[in-house]
């Protein structure tokens, strides 16, 4: 059950919160491009460690430090403070660069979106437009299965 903040769920922010954590660890493999634009500003996501794990435990803290903001913006503010690209720039580099196969790309893309969706229905306080979005990010599929089962699966190391 979700407790409620006004009309905004706080189910719905905490999506917002592990899908940008997500989008930034899966981010990580920009280091794979043989083509990227600005290489170098893309430094920090280029400096996470490959293994899954190794990232997810860098990660972490900035998904602890998003999880004491009150706001979608703040969650994302959180990331892109430290990482100097914004979930944006994220949905185009998984729309438009070639990955290898199995990690980044178009369902990247979608989630990216579809995040951004949430965070702009959650800012406009629009309850009826959060819940349709959120559906879409509870069952947001990345290359490999759910987004919820790559977080549990990330988090189950601990």
């Amino acid at each position: 059950m979700s407790a409620t903040k006004g009309s905004v769920t706080i189910d719905a922010l905490e999506y917002v919160r592990i899908g940008t954590a997500l989008l930034y660890h899966e981010a990580r493999y920009v280091r794979t491009l043989k083509v990227l634009p600005e290489p170098a500003s893309w430094g920090a996501l280029r400096a996470l460690p490959s293994d899954p794990r190794q990232a997810w435990y860098q990660i972490r803290p900035l998904l602890a430090r998003a999880r004491k903001v009150a706001t979608a913006a703040s969650v994302q503010g959180v990331f892109e403070g430290y990482f100097h690209k914004t979930v944006a720039d994220l949905e185009a580099l998984f729309r438009e660069a070639s990955f290898p196969g199995g990690v980044g790309g178009p369902k990247w893309a979608k989630i990216a979106a579809a995040v951004q969706d949430l965070n702009a229905a959650i800012e406009a306080n629009d309850g009826a437009q959060i819940q349709v979005v959120l559906s879409g990010v509870k069952g947001a599929e990345h290359n490999t299965g759910s987004l919820l089962d790559k977080y549990r699966r990330l988090e189950s190391v601990h």
